[in-house]
């Protein structure tokens, strides 16, 4: 498999220099700088590229990584299988039955106003009254 590079040098280079670089595009861009394009198939290739950069005595701008060539031999098609799906007939009745009607709550749960635990008197049993409230004398 061979990545795909964008190698950008200042100055612009002539043609005839493509062939030196394995075959790469050279673009001309209107900054004055030279674009070469093209696919290496390892990083010793990459970096034998550069060194002819470097030889050459051209300033090194860029290096670009794009998208890895593939070779159509290495892709694979999918394998898709799609399983058959039975979707069983929903209907909603148009009225709903008496009996569902009479079962269903009225609405919200009563709340105790006094917020106490449920089975305790608003008087203290027994002992002395509370604070506020008049006692019953004992009758004999």
């Amino acid at each position: 498999m061979s990545t795909g590079y964008r190698i950008r040098v200042d100055g612009h280079l002539s043609q005839h220099w493509s062939t030196w670089f394995d075959g790469f595009e050279l673009t001309h861009e209107r900054d004055g700088t030279t674009t070469l394009s093209g696919a290496v198939c390892d990083q010793s290739q990459l970096h034998g590229l550069l060194t002819r950069v470097r030889d050459l005595g051209i300033a090194l701008l860029a290096v670009e990584v794009t998208m890895p060539e593939i070779a159509s031999s290495e892709i694979a098609a999918p394998e898709i299988t799609v399983p058959e799906i039975t979707v069983p007939e929903i209907t909603a009745p148009d009225v709903i039955a008496p009996d569902v009607i009479a079962d269903a709550p009225a609405g919200p749960p009563a709340v105790r106003q006094d917020r106490r635990p449920a089975g305790t008197s608003r008087r203290p049993s027994g002992g002395t009254a509370a604070a506020g409230t008049a006692a019953s004398a004992p009758t004999t």
